[in-house]
């Protein structure tokens, strides 16, 4: 170090990775021609985290414009619960989260009981080429912290085939699609989410998407970047590359009954281009009954609901099931769970859940999911959403979910069918 002068402090800083649990004891010792010898101590003990992360099969090549989902989960290996699990996920600027989140996303898992795991998917467009990184940083109230990183490698745009189909509301140079829930409670949140595509060889310039939204659900949360115009939400892209695509989010809440509350986008472009979708909401009060089908709700025991947030659906069109369990009991339901069967006539394409899919059938139609440990009296869990694209050649598909608990051994069910429109 040299000569320290009269009181002043010359500070030594060592940074070292634990590669293995155990007592450590550090030992500083300083000497001088004054002093002799002087020296510190201080001991650290290396626990071994029971938080473990993982992903699941994540995707290692993709193409610019293609639309990518990543499934991580979360392991508490350990014999004590783990309280405030928090999530990081960092992820380079080549991904673009298809609801407009930034990097890094943080979300909560709550407590993780021994042995318990947690999962979550994320969607991303790929935005450039080259080697596009996530990360996700776990950690628990007690200091235990796991980390896991995944990379894929982006290549050029993806070729269009000639004899692609359009979809959707689209003229020959941008597609529009707006999807969003059909039928909510007064009460409820509807959600929606408008996809626009540059379906020609040339960058858009100037394009502004226009949400406009129904007084009867104003909204409360929306994709960043918004301003309020009018009755409408509205985004500017300043540039939109040839197929690539943007997506916007927009959350209302349901304030007053409607027949028919109408939510539309409009999209334009500075070369003189114009389009738009159209969605309506069914809002029920709370002394409307819905339409009699076989949803499976059953009063005073675990109610199960399953609607689609698009239909008809075109072939070679994505829609959304959207999917709830609520204990409708005076007492708690435990030990709750939920198996996916999907017909022939739909693809499955993502999953959007806490919970994780533990079992999937070789076609991908039949899906098992960890189990919901316990649902209190008139708790409700958190929206399960499963989207699919329509594949044909009938003319409806299907979506049945079965839930099982302690106290309904026998299970309950609830299906919806989608009509299918053929080209």
């Amino acid at each position: 170090i040299g000569t320290i002068s009269p009181q002043t402090t010359h500070v030594v800083k060592a940074t070292c990775r634990a590669i293995s649990s155990g007592d450590v004891r550090w030992n500083a010792i300083a000497s001088s021609i004054d002093v002799a010898r002087a020296e510190s101590a201080v001991d650290t003990r290396i626990n071994e985290s029971a938080l473990h992360a993982r992903f699941v099969q994540p995707p290692q090549t993709a193409r610019i414009g293609d639309e990518v989902a990543y499934t991580f989960e979360v392991e508490n290996t350990g014999t004590t619960p783990l309280y405030d699990v928090a999530i990081t996920d960092q992820f380079s600027d080549g991904l673009s989260h298809v609801d407009g989140l930034t990097s890094p996303i943080r979300r909560t898992f709550g407590t993780l009981a021994p042995g318990e795991t947690k999962g979550a998917v994320v969607q991303f467009r790929v935005r450039r080429a080259g080697t596009l990184q996530q990360r996700v940083d776990v950690t628990s109230s007690d200091g235990q912290s796991a980390s896991v990183e995944t990379s894929l490698e982006a290549s050029g745009a993806a070729p269009v085939s000639p004899n692609t189909s359009s979809t959707g509301t689209t003229d020959s140079v941008i597609e529009v699609h707006l999807i969003g829930d059909t039928q909510r409670q007064l009460g409820e949140d509807a959600k929606f989410t408008v996809t626009v595509q540059n379906k020609s060889e040339r960058t858009l310039t100037n394009v502004q998407v226009a949400l406009r939204f129904d007084p009867a659900m104003p909204p409360v949360q929306a994709s960043g970047g918004h301003r309020v115009d009018s009755g409408q939400l509205v985004w500017l892209i300043e540039s939109l590359a040839p197929m690539a695509t943007e997506r916007r989010a927009m959350e209302c809440r349901c304030e007053r009954g409607a027949a028919q509350a109408e939510t539309k986008v409009v999209v334009t472009a500075a070369e003189n281009i114009r389009v738009e979708d159209t969605v309506n909401t069914v809002i029920l009060s709370d002394s409307a009954v819905p339409p009699s089908d076989d949803r499976g709700t059953l009063t005073n025991q675990l109610q199960l609901r399953i609607h689609d947030l698009r239909d008809p659906v075109r072939i070679g069109q994505r829609t959304t099931y959207t999917i709830l369990v609520k204990n409708d009991r005076a007492t708690s339901d435990r030990s709750i769970s939920l198996t996916i069967e999907v017909s022939k006539n739909l693809n499955v394409e993502a999953l959007e859940s806490s919970l994780v899919v533990l079992k999937q059938s070789p076609d991908g139609r039949n899906l098992t999911l960890t189990t919901i440990k316990e649902l209190r009296p008139g708790e409700s869990f958190r929206e399960i959403r499963l989207e699919v694209t329509a594949k044909g050649p009938k003319r409806d598909g299907s979506v049945k979910v079965t839930a099982k608990s302690e106290l309904n051994p026998q299970g309950v069910f609830a299906t919806e069918t989608t009509t299918l429109l053929m080209e």
